[in-house]
């Protein structure tokens, strides 16, 4: 089954992607480990340590529920058995350019949350110190600036109001700075909340 999370990802990848071929200077297709690296520089999918294998699982699950239509530029080719082969490529005007879908029953509501005045927050709660850190969390804070940092009260408290009004991990993992995952770990394990 595919989720309204599912619809604004899928849409957010095929924009990134978009953008990107019409500023690069070569036009052929590209596989996936290529545009895993460009849509995790992104941030429009989370940096995982398998070289997108979160990514590709996405893929067939779009794909097995008929709808990878929503990223016009890939392309999936069976090659016998259960492994896929994906190729990428241009597709100009097929990109979706809604920002954010949300729900019917939520059409039409305006969003109270200043997105600024909550990155001016959380840019005030101290960062943990990175000394300890393996290689790949440093790498992953490139990303995200507060990933494997501490959650203060104040921040969880900042994330349970924010999150009222905006469900998309996306749009939360670029006002908090952590990791789309993280933020909807904390929201379901602490408060039971499931986005």
């Amino acid at each position: 089954m595919i989720t309204d999370n599912d619809v604004r990802l899928a849409i957010k990848i095929s924009q990134v992607l978009q953008e990107y071929f019409e500023k690069a200077i070569t036009h052929g297709e590209l596989r996936t480990t290529d545009v895993y690296d460009i849509l995790a520089r992104k941030g429009a999918v989370e940096k995982d340590r398998h070289n997108g294998a979160k990514f590709r699982e996405f893929l067939q699950h779009l794909k097995k529920n008929n709808q990878l239509y929503l990223i016009p530029q890939c392309r999936a080719e069976d090659n016998g058995g259960d492994y896929t082969n994906w190729f990428f490529h241009s597709e100009p005007g097929k990109t979706i350019k809604a920002k954010n879908l949300k729900p019917l029953a939520e059409m039409g509501k305006k969003s109270s949350v200043d997105e600024n005045e909550v990155k001016k927050k959380v840019a005030q709660y101290p960062k943990r110190d990175t000394t300890k850190f393996t290689p790949k969390e440093i790498e992953t804070r490139v990303n995200y600036p507060r990933s494997f940092g501490f959650w203060k009260q104040e921040e969880e408290k900042l994330l349970l109001e924010v999150v009222k009004e905006i469900k998309d991990p996306f749009k939360l993992s670029e006002l908090f700075q952590r990791q789309p995952s993280a933020i909807q770990t904390r929201l379901r394990e602490k408060f039971n909340i499931i986005i």
